[in-house]
């Protein structure tokens, strides 16, 4: 779970330096140079759904945003799930009434959402059960 609002700001102007996905269990962990040095992780497990997009040498983050149970903040987890949802072929994509599904599951707060959004290069949306923020100093060695 988040510790803070704060811990999302260390991500700002971070580089996304490393994406690792492991299917059994069900787990995406993202890795961060932060501009202090440190290096941050974003460990998610229970994925449901997950997608990089322009994932290239450089990728600058913007910010990094975690929507919760607030009704105004819907339409940007209902637009990342049509974003994460929206690949080839057809047949994998999510209906809408599976998006509202999710979409109120996180607004619920039974589901996590977490959004990377870029400054330059890659951009990310994980769907999960379980989010963790973790440092270098607090977490496995990758």
């Amino acid at each position: 779970m988040i510790d803070s609002v704060q811990t999302l700001e260390d991500f700002r102007e971070a580089m996304l330096v490393s994406v690792r996905t492991n299917s059994r269990p069900s787990q995406v962990r993202l890795q961060f140079s932060a501009r202090t040095g440190r290096t941050l992780y974003i460990e998610a497990s229970g994925v449901l759904a997950f997608r990089v997009g322009n994932l290239g040498l450089r990728n600058l983050v913007a910010r990094v945003v975690m929507p919760s149970g607030t009704p105004a903040q819907a339409m940007t987890i209902t637009n990342n799930m049509k974003w994460m949802s929206a690949i080839e072929p057809a047949t994998q994509r999510l209906s809408d009434p599976l998006i509202e599904l999710a979409t109120q599951r996180v607004l619920y707060g039974d589901l996590r959402m977490v959004v990377v959004e870029p400054l330059l290069g890659a951009q990310a949306c994980v769907l999960c059960e379980h989010v963790r923020i973790a440092t270098e100093t607090n977490s496995d060695p990758p």
